[in-house]
């Protein structure tokens, strides 16, 4: 059985008052690849930022090798052997490729050597010398990936690799993750890729509005059309979708069909906001009406259109 490397249970994070994640639970185990797949504004970067103390405020708990790190803070974190990868890959335009990869400093044994990340990343050798700004976009993800495994982290967070990339990189992105796979990495993707994502591990998290109520293949449940919303305590019950349904009057009676259009259903529930009847066009001025008009002296000082 495989050591679990990562739990996250009941996670809250805030950024200033904005209430981002709601109640996140993960687990990952060791030499295991998940993806968290969702839309944009689903939590999926703030779970990952979240882990590595990055955001405001903080609730729940998070274990990485069984202790807690909840209340560390982000250099704690990564000397916990956690390496981060942003979509935004931080390379320094002022330092080459090489000062770039040598930059971050060693938190762990085991870390990979130059020559081993030269020969698992070959492009990043030929432009060892080139500034930062010089590189590809390719290129600057693999230096991304390559400066936290020179550093001995054995959990990678990888958000939005393949954004943004030609297709021939972004298979060599998989190539490379599974052979972080074969060598025991712990990965955790930020993915919107399927097709990318989907050979790399087991079947994907899904995430969807922070967390807080997540459903298979990403699709919340709805309503039957038709159906009254529950109402809130101490409000009036909301009247039926378009679709089928008549509302009752507080007399028993019937308020009107409400299957019609919204127009129509305003004017059913007798509101004050009721449709009103357009006024009637104006006919358009014959041609002739916008004739030239001269004027005609008729008296000293005055004159009058003909």
């Amino acid at each position: 059985m495989t050591t679990e490397l990562l739990r996250i249970e009941n996670l809250h994070a805030w950024y200033g008052e904005s209430h981002i994640l709601h109640g996140v639970n993960l687990t990952v185990h060791q030499g295991e690849v998940v993806t968290l797949l969702g839309r944009n504004g689903a939590g999926r970067t703030t779970t990952m930022r979240a882990i590595m103390g990055l955001t405001g405020t903080r609730k729940g708990s998070i274990k990485i090798n069984g202790e807690e790190s909840i209340k560390l803070a982000p250099h704690q974190i990564a000397r916990q052997g956690v390496g981060y990868c942003p979509e935004e890959r931080g390379i320094f335009a002022s330092l080459t490729a090489e000062e770039n990869l040598m930059l971050p400093p060693t938190i762990a044994e085991g870390g990979m050597g130059v020559d081993e990340i030269y020969s698992m990343f070959p492009n990043l050798k030929e432009r060892a010398s080139s500034p930062g700004t010089r590189l590809s976009g390719g290129e600057q993800q693999m230096l991304a990936v390559a400066r936290i495994l020179r550093t001995g982290a054995r959990l990678l967070l990888l958000d939005e690799i393949s954004e943004g990339l030609a297709p021939v990189i972004v298979q060599k992105l998989g190539e490379m993750i599974l052979t972080l796979k074969k060598r025991g990495y712990t990965i955790v993707l930020v993915e919107q890729n399927f097709r990318f994502a989907a050979p790399l591990g087991p079947v994907p998290r899904v995430g969807e509005d922070g967390g807080r109520a997540p459903r298979a293949g990403g699709r919340r449940a709805r309503r039957p059309r038709g159906r009254a919303r529950a109402p809130r305590p101490g409000r009036p019950a909301a009247p039926p979708r378009r679709g089928g349904g008549r509302v009752r009057a507080p007399g028993g009676g019937d308020a009107g069909d409400v299957a019609g259009s919204g127009r129509q259903r305003v004017r059913d529930l007798g509101d004050h906001r009721a449709h009103r009847p357009r006024h009637p066009r104006r006919p358009r001025p014959h041609p002739a009406d916008h004739a030239p008009r001269h004027r005609a002296r008729v008296g000293p000082g005055r004159s009058r259109l003909v």
